[in-house]
Formats: structure tokens, C-alpha cells, sequence
């Protein structure tokens, strides 16, 4: 009785851990050459199987993918985390998800102050509306995650649309445009902006809560929009940029926004500027202490 118990306990945990490793299909882990291939083909065999793929660490150097299955890298700062690099520069998606279970990833554009940063979008999660921003309306992607992601150097570096998802340590840097959150009701999200010329949107979106949300750098030259929702709740906040002349967030733009509750430290924005701009918004509750600069 003791092996069989045994046995099934052994076959249950491959069962769990079973998953498609990038490393039995990609040749270079160093980003130099293009293994567009090998991933999709890699996605496309963890699909087959319904497993998760797995990303062993490293840079890998890719066209666009469509990840249809649970994504993972293992815990990873900065240099060692597990990265793709795109190579797509036509203003298209250069990754994408269906199935929004992402951990401990990099998706990387350009960051380079020269050539700045990749004409496409980092990493797609469903589709939805903004006439401004897109030119579908089908296909949202609720109750999922992303947990230690981080997206650099893409004109748009998350466009996300669906509801009660999860955001975790999702660092976003050196974008035009950080984050596009759409229709997302109840979701909760952990957001940090960095470098970015505007650092997020969250549009037509209810029962928001922002457990952390800190905007910082020296580039932005755009207010990030809280528009069309109700009941966002911001705790956590923190803002930092020397010089700047434009708000932070504005609340309201093409609609209005009700019942906003903010927490946290906001830096000023200069002589005349608001720092949290206030064009159609009903209901606002703030505990903010405005610095006159950094290290408060």
C-alpha cells in the first residue's frame, strides 16, 4: 500500500510541474540571434499539451509571439530575469496573450536614448475598445495575472483589457505610453512607471484598487487619465520628477469619473500646474501630502 501511495504521489507531482522548457527549442539565450521559430514552435508544442512554457533565463530575441498558455521565468531582477527581445517595429504587438498567466518575465523593446523605443506594443491581454487606442472591440481577458513582469522601451508597453484581474510588481519603463488598462472592474494592481512620457490610462473601469501606484523619472510630458469609471481607490501613491510641468493624473476626460479615493505623496509640477488635475470628476477623497521635491 505504501508504494502505490507512493507511486501516485510521485506521478501526481510530475503532473504538476510537468511544462514545455524554451531551452529544448531556443539555440541562443543571448539575444544576438533571431529564434522566432523556436518560440512559436516551443508555444506551440506547450499548447498541444496543455502545460505552462517555461523560460529558463537568459535574452531571447523574437518576432511577435502568441502565448495561448501560462508563461514563467524564474524570480529574476534586472539583468537575470527572464527577457524576450522583439523585433517588431510597425507599431503591431510584438507579444501576445490569451491566457494571462505571466511570472517573473521581461518583454524588451529599445531603451536606447538615441533610436528611443520600439514602435509596437510590448504585450497585448484581450481586446477591447477605445476608438482612440484601438481598432478592434472583441475579446477581454478576466480573472488573470501577472505576477513580476516587466516591460521596457515599446511606444506602449501593456494594452490590457478584461476585468477582476490581478497585476503583481508590474514595473513598466522607457515607454511613451506604460499601460492602457481597460474595462478592468475589480481588478488589483501593483504599478510602477518609470522613465515613461506618459505612464498609464485606465479607462471605462470600476472597482479599481491600486495598492501601489509610483510614477517616477525625468521625461514625462503627459498626466496619466483616470476616465469614464467609478470607485478607483490609489493607496500607496508616490511621485517623483525634478522640473516637471504637467500634472501627474487627471481625473476625467472624455467622461467623467466618480468616487475616487487617493493615499500617498505627490511631488509639484510647477508654478501654475496642478498636480492632480481635476476636469470631470465627482466625489474625490484624497489624503495626499504635496512635497516641493524629492526626498520627503
Amino acid at each position: 500500500m505504501n508504494k502505490i501511495i507512493l507511486m501516485l504521489t510521485l506521478m501526481l507531482s510530475v503532473s504538476a510541474n510537468a511544462n514545455v522548457n524554451l531551452g529544448d527549442y531556443v539555440t541562443d539565450f543571448t539575444g544576438k540571434t533571431d529564434q522566432t521559430t523556436a518560440v512559436q514552435a516551443a508555444e506551440a508544442e506547450a499548447y498541444r499539451l496543455k502545460q505552462p512554457l517555461y523560460h529558463p533565463g537568459g535574452t531571447v530575441l523574437s518576432g511577435y509571439v502568441l502565448f495561448r498558455v501560462p508563461l514563467a521565468g524564474e524570480d529574476g531582477y534586472l539583468g537575470s530575469i527572464a527577457t524576450f527581445k522583439s523585433t517588431v517595429n510597425d507599431g503591431t504587438a510584438a507579444f501576445e496573450t490569451t491566457s494571462m498567466a505571466i511570472s517573473n518575465i521581461r518583454f524588451l523593446g529599445d531603451i536606447s536614448t538615441v533610436t528611443g523605443p520600439k514602435n509596437s506594443i510590448g504585450l497585448v491581454a484581450g481586446r477591447g475598445y477605445y476608438p482612440e487606442l484601438v481598432s478592434t472591440a472583441t475579446g477581454s481577458l478576466s480573472r488573470g495575472y501577472l505576477n513580476n513582469v516587466r516591460i521596457s522601451g515599446f511606444a506602449t508597453g501593456f494594452k490590457g483589457f478584461g476585468w477582476i484581474n490581478r497585476i503583481s510588481g508590474l514595473l513598466i519603463n522607457y515607454c511613451t505610453l506604460g499601460a492602457l488598462f481597460d474595462t478592468y472592474n475589480g481588478a488589483l494592481i501593483d504599478f510602477v512607471g518609470e522613465q515613461n512620457k506618459q505612464d498609464f490610462i485606465l479607462f471605462h473601469s470600476s472597482g479599481v484598487h491600486f495598492t501601489r501606484l509610483l510614477i517616477e523619472g525625468s521625461v514625462g510630458t503627459t498626466p496619466s487619465i483616470i476616465d469614464g469609471g467609478s470607485s478607483v481607490q490609489i493607496d500607496g501613491l508616490y511621485t517623483e520628477q525634478k522640473d516637471r510641468t504637467v500634472p501627474w493624473i487627471k481625473l476625467g476626460d472624455m467622461y467623467f469619473v466618480r468616487t475616487v479615493t487617493i493615499n500617498g505623496i505627490m511631488q509639484s509640477c510647477g508654478v501654475g500646474c496642478e498636480p492632480l488635475q481635476q476636469n470631470k470628476v465627482k466625489d474625490l477623497k484624497t489624503t495626499i501630502y504635496y512635497s516641493g521635491g524629492s526626498g520627503v
